[in-house]
């Protein structure tokens, strides 16, 4: 039987922290603590001789994550940074969200093959370190900081004074909550217990989809674009029910890559 050594994960309460803090202090003191405090989690993950050492460690490395390069962080630096450029630029870093497992995993794997997991950590640490440490010296938290206006325009834009609370009065706002639940959540139980191979598969053609609806986005509305890829989703899903194995599985998955893709689309809806 599947063993999880993890009673919870300290990522989901923390992100209402995150959101509070960006909007108070911007980004760029918490992609500093946090990259700094996942890398400095790692190595210390690697020295890990007990349950309760494992558990503090990997809490420290997840929490530092989830603050310093959770969505709230990041995306709320592209969105602040650019308007008729946000496709683009949500597309580009959405891409990246989608395509880290599939890269970082191999890479990891060759790490073991060569030496053993405590060295990869440690390595792995260092190098977050060091990649935070430079990213911070080129990110500011919004345009201003360095006399900008979002998109590089000449003049601020006009922007409405639209507070949480007129937000969470809204039908829109309670609709994005409700999509996004169905967005990144449906389906991915399932996902876990098909071919490793097919997986894969998906997580690539997810990747080009992520990039090529986001960018689409700047052309189509991405409420339709999200709307289209949750009834693709669900088709999948119908799929897998009804047809023999193996071509319900390659239907199910090749939906689901659609409905991953539609990520850029849905933080798109959210930044506008």
């Amino acid at each position: 039987p599947e063993y999880n050594p993890l009673p919870c994960h300290p990522g989901f309460p923390a992100r209402f922290l995150v959101g509070w803090l960006v909007d108070r202090y911007g980004s760029r003191p918490l992609v500093l603590f946090g990259g700094l405090a996942a890398g400095a989690g790692l190595v210390l993950f690697s020295l890990a001789d007990s349950y309760g050492h494992f558990l503090v460690t990997f809490a420290v490395a997840i929490a530092g994550i989830t603050f310093g390069f959770s969505t709230i962080t990041l995306l709320s630096t592209v969105n602040r940074w650019f308007d008729r450029g946000r496709p683009m630029a949500m597309a580009v870093l959405m891409t990246g969200f989608a395509a880290a497992p599939v890269f970082v995993a191999p890479l990891a794997g060759v790490g073991l093959a060569v030496t053993d997991w405590r060295s990869v950590l440690v390595y792995t640490g260092v190098f977050l370190c060091a990649l935070t440490a430079v990213g911070w010296l080129a990110l500011r938290s919004r345009p201003e900081d360095k006399g900008l206006w979002p998109d590089g325009a000449p003049t601020p834009p006009i922007t409405p004074d639209f507070t949480v609370r007129k937000a969470i009065r809204t039908g829109a706002f309670w609709a994005l909550v409700l999509g996004g639940m169905v967005l990144n959540d449906a389906g991915d139980t399932t996902v876990e217990d098909i071919s490793p191979v097919l997986t894969a598969a998906m997580a690539v053609l997810a990747i080009l989809l992520t990039f090529g609806l986001g960018v689409a986005s700047g052309r189509i509305p991405p409420r339709k674009i999200l709307s289209g890829a949750l009834v693709i989703g669900a088709l999948g899903h119908v799929a897998l029910l009804v047809l023999d194995s193996d071509p319900g599985t390659v239907a199910f998955l090749s939906a689901m890559a659609v409905v991953q893709g539609g990520n850029a689309a849905y933080w798109i809806m959210v930044g506008d």
